[in-house]
């Protein structure tokens, strides 16, 4: 293991989109990606965690089959 090198364990500094960029990023998305940016931004999901969601799960409006 001494010969293994690791990375930066430094991630930077956080950053919290303002409202007028989540904003720009649900817009620029478009249909498809709204859902995938809405939870990640709004539920604080990392990309990982969002591709493992079971998207028929989901309740989309005016659809009561679920």
């Amino acid at each position: 293991m001494k010969d293994i090198e690791l990375g930066n364990a430094d991630p930077g500094e956080i950053e919290i989109y303002t409202p007028k960029e989540m904003t720009a990023l649900l817009w620029a998305g478009g249909p498809v990606m709204v859902p995938f940016l809405a939870i990640s931004g709004f539920a604080g999901l990392r990309s990982k965690e969002l591709e493992r969601l079971d998207w028929a799960e989901v309740q989309w409006r005016g659809d009561s089959s679920n």
